[in-house]
């Protein structure tokens, strides 16, 4: 039974130093910035935009997701959030 609960105790102490390690900072994808020179955009397009000025790359499934729907391009001064 001691040996359970030093196990325990151990495993505890090693969750808790790694739940430490993980904290948020301002990380490269929260500060991306995206230059876009249109009004309309597909979905398509705004992937091959931000892959191309990112260098992210989205996966996806073409037919979960209609790639050719349009709609209006954010201001150029919004944030990418």
């Amino acid at each position: 039974m001691k040996k359970i609960l030093r196990i325990m105790k151990i495993t505890f102490f090693l969750c808790f130093l790694f739940v430490q390690q993980l904290h948020a900072e301002n990380v490269y994808s929260q500060s991306a910035n995206i230059n876009l020179k249109t009004n309309q955009l597909s979905l398509q397009e705004l992937m091959t935009h931000i892959e191309k000025q990112t260098g992210y790359l989205f996966i996806y499934n073409k037919k979960d997701i209609d790639t050719n729907s349009h709609f209006p391009a954010p201001s150029p001064t919004a944030p990418c959030l």
